[in-house]
């Protein structure tokens, strides 16, 4: 399986339902990624530089369209709604797998193509998060370019 690397420096900025302006919230009601901090809603988005990064190692499963109507039409090739994983460090430098396949996020829709894998058949349709693999594999043996040990 190939996997396209891209290494980018970028600012993490995250949307949820929009609050009122200028509101105050706690880092950690944001994500469970962050542990502690306040940051402020500004226009549209969380500014998180205040946010402290959890001391656990763990990805967050995050669904678009369910943070914000205006990605309610956003759709896979499938038609299904998308999503992605994100797994924080606290390097400035991203990288981004962008792996085919990918996952069937609505079990009204069935996946068309065989192979897919799709969402479990449970009552509140949650993805399960994704197997941790290739650069992302938090073991420092299997990926000792992309982890500190």
């Amino acid at each position: 399986m190939k996997y396209l690397f891209i290494i980018l420096t970028i600012t993490l900025i995250i949307t949820s339902c929009a609050p009122k302006e200028d509101s105050k919230v706690a880092c950690k009601d944001i994500s469970p990624l962050f542990s502690e901090g306040e940051t402020i809603w500004n226009e549209d988005h969380y500014n998180i530089y205040n946010c402290g990064l959890s001391t656990i190692t763990q990805s967050e499963m995050v669904k678009p369209a369910l943070r914000d109507d205006k990605w309610k039409n956003a759709r896979c090739n499938d038609g299904t709604p998308f999503g992605f994983s994100v797994q924080l460090s606290g390097s400035d430098e991203w990288v981004i797998m962008l792996q085919g396949g990918g996952v069937c996020n609505d079990i009204n829709l069935p996946c068309k193509t065989s192979g897919k894998i799709t969402t479990p058949n449970n009552p509140d349709r949650d993805l399960d998060q994704p197997k941790v693999t290739g650069a992302f594999n938090p073991d420092s043996r299997a990926t000792p370019d992309f982890n500190e040990p």
